[in-house]
């Protein structure tokens, strides 16, 4: 089996795959299911029973999780085969990289401020994607995600940084998806109800679809009519000024 020989490259002899497999995790995928503390947990299991795989690959084994982790929520294939040793290299540093941010996280960005009639729309729209950039979805992904220029997932070759490959590649589909799109239209609807701007995404109210009340918002404030007709304001300001001394 694929898996086994993967287990047997990073250091498990032949007795120590076998048990470990036997605890139910046959292939990388099911690793997805396990947190770090749930795979040092089923490791301490082992070693209760006299099983001792050596710690190098018990370390190397959480490196594969991590980069099962990553992998699927962007649609990514986890074939045993193509965990390589360059591949444990690259990901090992990636997981300490990961680890070291979680010791130094900073706090997460505020929400922005409830929308009102005076509101500046594109202070308010950078704002608002700066905070869903700060918070992860079911999907491990931010949240910005979902509200992304393109509905169809990018090439993982265009965007070498992990942030934007979650952004940009992962897919909008399955049950970690809508629940990610419920979460962003709630966060809009509750900045949102009580301006002028609750009219655009009102018709998604029912659905909850975060991506289409986003996109309804862009159309309007970022469309042509309502660029024009700020525009025609800011003329009409400075027609209507008077100086001292005219």
């Amino acid at each position: 089996m694929a898996f086994r020989l993967l287990l047997n490259r990073i250091g498990f002899s032949n007795p120590q795959a076998t048990a470990f497999m036997n605890e139910g995790i046959q292939e990388p995928g099911d690793l997805s299911t396990y947190t770090h503390s749930d795979l040092k947990g089923l490791f301490k299991h082992l070693a209760n029973r006299d099983i001792h795989p050596p710690y190098m690959a018990q370390h190397e084994l959480q490196i594969v999780r991590h980069w099962v982790e990553k992998r699927i929520p962007l649609g990514l294939p986890i074939e045993p085969a193509l965990f390589t040793n360059e591949v444990l290299q690259v990901w090992g540093e990636k997981m300490k990289a990961a680890n070291d941010i979680k010791d130094t996280e900073k706090p997460a960005i505020a929400a922005p401020p409830a929308f009102k009639k005076d509101t500046k729309w594109r202070v308010w729209k950078e704002q608002f994607q700066n905070y869903l950039g700060s918070k992860v979805g079911q999907c491990k992904a931010p949240l910005t995600f979902v509200i992304r220029p393109l509905d169809a997932p990018g090439n993982i070759d265009d965007y070498p940084d992990d942030h934007d490959q979650m952004v940009y590649i992962t897919p909008h589909i399955g049950a970690g998806y809508n629940h990610d799109n419920r979460v962003v239209f709630n966060e809009l609807k509750a900045l949102l109800i009580n301006s002028p701007a609750f009219t655009w995404i009102r018709p998604h109210d029912q659905s909850h679809n975060g991506r289409a009340a986003w996109k309804a918002l862009l159309a309007h404030y970022d469309g042509t009519t309502e660029q024009n007709r700020i525009k025609e304001a800011a003329y009409a300001t400075i027609q209507n000024r008077t100086y001292p001394g005219e």
